[in-house]
């Protein structure tokens, strides 16, 4: 019994200390302003960055189309980075980024600090109140087992995705400490142009100006303030003796400025003699001068912060929100660890312009296809695809480009591969066109050059003609228009050639028996023996001349029928009737109206001697064409 009294003792105590640890977790998290959460990390070899998904997820929680700013501080190795960074933020060192013995576990890549801050509430009135600022630190450089291209990979890093640098040096602006900003030669090249407007005659195309600060911590030089020192260390020193270092400083210094970084010069006191003990003392134990410039530091850094949220010109200068700043980061890490220095800051730019390319090149293909007009000439489609081309590289890509090295080659491949789909697809739509234009031309010429109709020179050539103006020409345009033009050409001479083979054959037939049909008309109604015999006699020259064709052109060189001069006149008064239905018809009217008032008059004549009176009279009415005043009278 005592056994399970005391067991139960043991339960309660147990569970007493369970909720007291519960109580105490939650109002140490509700206290609890944040956390350090990595950001970027290096790679296994430490010489490439690599992208942490939870940072990410800090800034795409952060709410749509809220503007986002990154504060960074970059510095030498155990600079005191993490402890500014706690200052700035207000909160203990146990609470905030790793400061002493835990830096070397903690502050490796950058880390982000996981609650945004605003703006003071007397900050500067053009600042956004709706821009949220995160504060990042990063990995000094300097550190053992490094290459110093990771440093620049790292510092190139915060360069692009921060609005405000805080460079944090201690003592003073030395050479060496520019000579670390190495990697700016490297970001002028790829994103600063010449501005013939501008007094310093450079102009930012990347990214836009923000504010480096170069801040001067444990500061007791006397005489010149921190921004004159720094203006005198950005300044290009005279190299008369074109000392190699110095002109490689001179060019570092040239990259920072040409940057359009504003650089402000900022001092601090040493906050305490003992150092060791910073994250032990309060405000009240820290030297008072401290206390102050830091105060001010921490209200003109987040003012600035809140009143330059990152845009891009590839984004037309709108401010990032948290999802926009993380796609961001993730491209700008995928492309500083893509290739080799110095050639990252190309693929840099690559990265920043990819959905530009992609807006440049649709809009390239939608001015090409869009206008519409399918097939076109060569000249007029090559026409086309240049102004497109010049919309695409200048208007578009030009004016809005990340950087300064020209049009980017993906563009160009895109852009080439857009043009040779467009000549490919007026290409088929021509050959489309051309084919249906000459099929309904071919169809044409057989029509025309049917033995079962009457044929016709000239009626053929006008067909085709017609055909080629208003189908051929109208339909059949483009690059494939001059080969389907040669070839509908050759086939209209060969059907031509077949044409006057059988045109020939049946005017001859027809004239032939034009001129029998001639002579039995002269022989029973219009009695004419000289028509008559003149009709006999052509009828047996034209029937028996083809016959005699080959013995004559061999003996006498006599020209083949088709060849002669009367085959000529009866060829073109065959195409006027032929061709002219009017004169047609009115001479076949004549003709029959002559053939039957013969007729009817030998017929009245032969009643007129056999029937009395009656036929006697009727044939007189015929002959004279008037009715005679009496019967008697015409008796």
């Amino acid at each position: 019994m005592a056994a399970s009294h005391g067991w139960l003792r043991w339960l309660i105590l147990v569970a007493i200390l369970h909720c007291l640890w519960s109580q105490h977790c939650a109002l140490v998290s509700a206290t609890r302003v944040g956390e350090p959460i990595r950001l970027v990390a290096p790679t296994d070899d430490h010489t490439r960055l690599q992208a942490d998904s939870r940072g990410l997820d800090v800034l795409r929680r952060s709410p749509d189309g809220v503007p986002v700013s990154l504060v960074s501080v970059i510095g030498p190795y155990r600079s005191g980075k993490s402890f500014l960074l706690n200052r700035l933020l207000g909160v203990p060192c146990d609470e905030g980024f790793g400061v002493g013995h835990r830096r070397e576990t903690q502050t490796k890549g950058a880390w982000i600090w996981s609650e945004a801050v605003t703006a003071d509430a007397d900050a500067d009135a053009s600042a956004e109140p709706a821009t949220r600022v995160f504060y990042i630190d990063t990995e000094g450089f300097e550190s053992a087992g490094r290459s110093g291209n990771y440093d620049d990979r790292l510092f190139a890093f915060a360069a692009a995705v921060s609005s405000v640098l805080v460079y944090n040096l201690p003592e003073s602006v030395r050479e060496g400490d520019i000579m670390k900003l190495s990697f700016a030669m490297d970001l002028a090249k790829e994103f600063v142009a010449p501005n013939k407007t501008s007094a310093t005659k450079l102009q930012s195309k990347g990214f836009p100006p923000g504010t480096l600060y170069w801040l001067i911590q444990r500061d007791f030089l006397e005489g010149s303030t921190v921004q004159q020192a720094v203006d005198t260390a950005l300044a290009e020193h005279a190299n008369p003796d074109n000392n190699r270092d110095l002109a490689q400083l001179n060019d570092v210094r040239l990259s920072l400025r040409s940057l359009g970084w504003e650089h402000i010069g900022r001092g601090l006191r040493q906050p305490h003699v003992d150092r060791t003990r910073l994250c032990e003392l309060t405000d009240d134990q820290l030297d008072s001068t401290y206390v102050t410039q830091m105060h001010d530091l921490r209200h003109d850094i987040r003012s600035r912060a809140a009143s330059q949220p990152r845009r891009l010109a590839i984004l037309r200068d709108s401010a990032m929100d948290g999802k926009a700043l993380a796609t961001l980061i993730e491209r700008v890490v995928e492309a500083l660890s893509d290739t080799e220095l110095p050639s990252w800051s190309r693929n840099l730019v690559e990265a920043f312009n990819h959905e530009l390319v992609d807006v440049c090149s649709d809009a390239f293909r939608t001015e090409v296809r869009g206008a519409g007009g399918f097939p076109l000439e060569t000249d007029v489609l090559e026409a086309r695809i240049s102004a497109a081309n010049a919309t695409a590289m200048e208007t578009c890509y030009l004016s809005r480009r990340f950087g300064t090295s020209g049009v980017s080659a993906r563009l160009l491949s895109r852009v080439n591969e857009h043009a040779d789909a467009c000549r490919e697809h007026n290409a088929l739509m021509s050959t489309s066109g051309c084919e249906a234009a000459a099929l309904q031309c071919e169809q044409a010429m057989d029509s025309l050059s049917s033995v079962g109709v009457l044929l016709s020179k000239a009626r053929f050539d006008a067909g085709i003609a017609s055909c080629m103006s208003s189908t051929f020409d109208v339909k059949c345009k483009g690059p494939r228009r001059s080969y389907h033009q040669g070839r509908l050409e050759e086939r209209r001479r060969g059907t031509r050639e077949h044409l006057l083979v059988a045109y020939n054959e049946q005017l001859h037939a027809r004239a032939l028996g034009a001129l029998v049909s001639m002579a039995i008309f002269t022989r029973c109604a219009w009695r004419s023996w000289l028509l008559e015999s003149a009709a006999w006699l052509s009828a047996l020259v034209l029937w028996a001349y083809p016959h005699a064709t080959t013995f004559l052109s061999s003996t006498i060189g006599a020209p083949s029928l088709y060849e002669t001069r009367f085959w000529f006149f009866v060829s073109v008064a065959w195409e006027c009737v032929a061709i002219h239905p009017f004169v047609t018809i009115t001479l076949l009217a004549l003709l029959l109206l002559c053939s039957f008032r013969a007729t009817v008059y030998r017929f009245v004549h032969a009643l007129g001697c056999c029937g009395g009176r009656v036929g006697r009279l009727a044939y007189a009415c015929l002959r004279f064409g008037s009715k005679p005043k009496s019967t008697r009278a015409s008796v």
